[in-house]
């Protein structure tokens, strides 16, 4: 960890710009802004790829060919002579006359290098993000790739995923770049993986005209006071004050951000980050409760949880909003995404007001910008080739394109053309202390926790106490890293396991690290005490157990993937994410341990299989269940309904009715989480289409545009327009979500076989609704679909690539019949070994869902398990923006496809 003097220094360098020249600089949204933008200036999370998306131009080949002589520096690497070498090139400037730029000036390097082919993939922000990550954990990243820099690239940079091309850089190239803070988050202990293209700050963009309509004169507010009174004027004339589109996260990370800045400066964020502080420190609650009194005022649109960034810059773009708090990218964002194709002629760019009393300097910026990254494996034409993307011309080509500040020194005059864009430039070069993003600068599952916890601020479902408490316990765990670091010491030593014995007491010490997502209270104990009984039956076995909430620990899964260093043991729910874990070497077969009884052992045999693919397996299930509907009787005979299960889906609608008229909330769902709201359309397009809709359009014989899947979002819309959700769903986590079913709050929840034992645990007297029936998804009427077919899914541990035998073998001992009695004791159930129904199924509603998962006729995973990350976190996306009213089913269903046609392959 380094000392806080020696971080001060290096932010110094790259976070308080003291840049020697004017080259422009701009910034990037670390979970990056959009599709359509300038060098989509979007904030990428985690480096990592996007969330809709615009597939690309071409699927990058996997290898390429090597250089036959290495090239000189500073020589073109590709002379004729020499044999043939691919360039993989992926970006994100989906912008039309952006993407013409960079593919200009890749033809024209390929035409001076014709042994030199550049594959260029251009993907919207959100799906570039996703994508990045899944090549990441296979270890085959592109050769060129856009990064926003800091924590994210460094993490890559340590997994051995980059190349140093520090050498490359030495002299006239580096010397070129004015924006030498950018540079510095592209570089790491004196090795550089990049460069920076562009760079700027974060700040107020205000269209002057509504301010004129509403009586002001468009003035930059001095004090967040002064901007808490533009809001109010501008409600009371009528206008919207501010665009934003908190479905991405990101934008809304940016207030919270800037008033953190603006209580604490830089010492806060320095204390918080070298550990010497914390994210519950004071400036970090404050900001929370200076955000809380802007989303008092209601400034936003109406949706806005569930807007995208896209539609944020549309809004203010169309002139409907009358600010925006967005990077220098945000006006040509907002123009590409108008009605008009202009966006907003007035504009007058703001610095983030101050907050009285708060330690912040004015001058103290938040920004970032755009760069390209070098995967560990390109060819030196790749470097030679992001030399001329950053020289004068490149630059010149990319500013004519709107894709400004540009970082080379000298070209201010020919590539700044209005006021506000030199005060960004200005604000960058001036600011005594600037900050990159947040979920940028910290590594991504910090970030991520940012934007989550900052999201909920929003929502209404987290205090700021609460989330900045969330903040923390990430941070506490992944910039300290102990526990981690310990483990992986343990575990590098040499194991030598008996199969049949694995702790006997003349074995080496063996290390076991075990993350699982049971944080209730009585499951969490179940565990413990497991470990410990095995422990205690193997002396020089040492189990090491990190319980993480279910989205914190896919975030820093990730993060450990990236890094080539899984847990040894960690769950899994199968299917396409742990098949492509498995592609890329990071879990461990243990086909030969679960040959024979073991494996005969299963119940569930469906559901072992989705731990195995092609004669391997890398896990074993635990639980597995159907998802269906938990009807709460009590409300539904309030309501005057006896509480049987609807038939069809008319029949659900009815009830949702009547609940609603009966003053009662008819569902609860927390769609900020999205994958709840998956359930429901999958449902419906398994309902519609069957099995063979799913079939094909996995397979490619079909489409995720084909009818069923368009028609599924037709019914979730019928159902969404009812609104019976609770109110602020959109923003809500699925621990609200299973608190007000739990609660007796709402009537019904759409959800698995484990829904009743978290709804009890979230609730306020820790007990789920006792007068509860589980119902079968209804029939839609007129569907393919077979009545019985069933979604759903369970919990198993998969084995991670460098687990001890000991691993293994404790696996063994948490699904043998004991384990699972003790398991199902606390509600973690159907179990999956056979012959303990009797022991484990004490309800109704439990025997019911067994048969439903023993009888189907056709048992589907979730989508965003089964299918591959990307696809189902497109599916996820497209789901949770059918629920906010921003796509049409049929947009919907083509965002799915556009990733679908990317990552499934015939």
């Amino acid at each position: 960890m380094r000392n806080k003097k020696i971080l001060s220094i290096i932010l110094v360098l790259f976070l308080g710009i003291l840049l020697a020249a004017c080259g422009s600089q701009q910034p990037q949204p670390a979970e990056a802004p959009a599709a359509e933008e300038e060098a989509a200036a979007e904030e990428p999370a985690a480096e990592a790829p996007a969330t809709e998306e615009e597939a690309a131009a071409e699927e990058p080949a996997t290898e390429e060919e090597a250089v036959a002589e290495e090239p000189a520096a500073e020589e073109a690497p590709a002379e004729e002579g020499m044999e043939p070498v691919t360039i993989r090139w992926w970006h994100i400037s989906t912008q039309e006359q952006q993407a013409a730029a960079w593919q200009s000036l890749a033809d024209q390097y390929m035409a001076e290098h014709p042994n030199v082919n550049i594959e260029i993939t251009v993907l919207e922000n959100e799906a570039f993000k996703q994508r990045l990550t899944t090549v990441m954990q296979s270890g085959d990243p592109p050769d060129l790739f856009q990064s926003w820099g800091g924590g994210v690239l460094w993490q890559f940079a340590e997994a051995g995923l980059l190349r140093d091309i520090s050498s490359e850089l030495e002299g006239e190239w580096r010397d070129s770049i004015a924006a030498q803070s950018a540079l510095e988050l592209f570089g790491r202990n004196g090795e550089y993986y990049g460069v920076p293209y562009e760079w700027g700050a974060v700040g107020l963009f205000q269209n002057v005209d509504l301010f004129e309509e509403a009586g002001l004169d468009g003035s930059c507010p001095a004090t967040f006071d002064d901007l808490l009174a533009n809001v109010q004027t501008l409600k009371d004339a009528g206008i919207t004050p501010i665009s934003l589109g908190e479905g991405d996260k990101w934008p809304g990370h940016f207030w919270w951000v800037y008033l953190a800045i603006r209580e604490g400066g830089q010492d806060a964020f320095l204390d918080a980050y070298t550990r010497e502080g914390s994210f519950t420190d004071e400036p970090f609650i404050q900001a929370g409760e200076k955000l809380n009194e802007l989303i008092a005022l209601e400034p936003f649109p109406e949706g806005f949880l569930g807007l995208t960034y896209n539609d944020e810059a549309a809004i203010f773009g169309n002139g409907q909003a009358a600010m925006e708090l967005m990077g220098h990218w945000g006006p040509g964002q907002a123009a590409a995404d108008s009605e008009s194709g202009e966006g907003v002629a007035n504009l007058v760019w703001c610095p983030f007001p101050m907050v009285e009393g708060g330690a912040g300097n004015p001058g103290d910026v938040l920004g970032g910008g755009d760069g390209i990254a070098v995967g560990v494996n390109a060819p030196d034409a790749a470097v030679d080739f992001l030399r001329l993307l950053t020289s004068e011309e490149g630059q010149r080509t990319t500013a004519a394109a709107g894709m400004t500040p540009v970082t080379v020194k000298g070209l201010d005059a020919e590539t700044v053309d209005s006021e506000w864009l030199q005060q960004v430039i200005d604000a960058r070069n001036n600011a005594p202390y600037f900050q990159l993003y947040y979920d940028q600068f910290l590594p991504p599952a910090v970030g991520g926790t940012v934007n989550d916890a900052v999201e909920q601020i929003f929502a209404g479902a987290a205090t700021p106490e609460e989330a900045a408490a969330q903040i923390e316990d990430s941070a506490s765990f992944e910039l300290e890293g102990t526990s981690r670091e310990a483990a992986a010491a343990e575990v590098e030593s040499d194991v030598v396991q008996d199969e049949e014995a694995a702790g006997a007491e003349d074995m080496e010490p063996a290390t076991i690290r075990w993350w699982h997502i049971s944080t209730q209270e009585d499951q969490a104990a179940v565990w413990q005490k497991l470990a410990d009984d095995y422990m205690a039956e193997h002396p020089n076995v040492t189990i090491e157990i990190t319980v993480l909430e279910n989205e914190a620990f896919k975030q820093r899964l990730t993060t450990v993937m990236q890094s080539g260093d899984p847990p040894d043991l960690f769950q899994s729910w199968g299917g396409g994410v742990l098949w492509q874990f498995a592609d890329a070497g990071l879990v461990r077969d243990i086909s030969p341990e679960l040959e024979g009884e073991w494996g005969d052992s299963f119940a569930a045999q469906s559901a072992l299989e989705l731990y195995g693919q092609d004669g391997a397996y890398y896990g074993v299930p635990w639980s597995w269940g159907a998802v269906g509907i938990f009807q709460n009787v009590d409300l539904f005979e309030q309501a005057g309904l006896d509480g049987s299960c609807p038939a069809t889906y008319d029949d659900l609608l009815a009830n949702v009715q009547t609940l609603k008229d009966a003053g009662i909330t008819p569902i609860s769902l927390g769609e900020g989480d999205k994958w709840p709201g998956h359930f429901w359309w999958v449902y419906l397009a398994i309902r519609e289409g069957g099995q063979q809709a799913f079939l094909d359009a996995y397979s490619r014989q079909g489409s995720f545009t084909d009818e069923p899947f368009v028609k599924a979002g037709e019914k979730l819309a019928e159902l969404a327009a009812l609104e019976p959700f609770p109110e602020g769903y959109l923003g809500l986590t699925y621990t609200d979500e299973s608190a007000i079913f739990g609660n007796g709050e709402a009537a019904m929840e759409l959800m698995g076989q484990w829904g009743p034992a978290v709804a009890g645990g979230n609730s306020e007297d820790g007990e789920a609704p006792a007068n509860l029936v589980w119902c079968p998804f209804p029939v839609v009427e007129g569907g393919a679909g077979d009545p019985s077919d069933v979604l759903g899914g369970g919990d198993g541990f998969a084995v991670g690539a460098n687990a001890p035998d000991a691993t293994v073998d404790f696996l063994q001992f948490l699904t043998s019949q004991d384990s699972q009695r003790q398991t199902a004791a606390v509600g973690m159930s159907p179990v999956t070994v056979k012959g303990l129904d009797e022991d484990t199924i004490d309800s109704e509603w439990q025997q019911e869902i067994v048969n439903a998962r023993n009888n189907a006729a056709y048992f589907q995973l979730y989508y965003d398990q089964f299918l591959p990350p990307a696809v189902g976190g497109a599916v996820n996306d497209a789901v949770e923006q059918i629920f906010a009213g921003v796509v049409t089913p049929e947009e919907a269903a083509a965002q799915i496809e556009d990733t679908a046609s990317f990552e499934l392959q015939p």
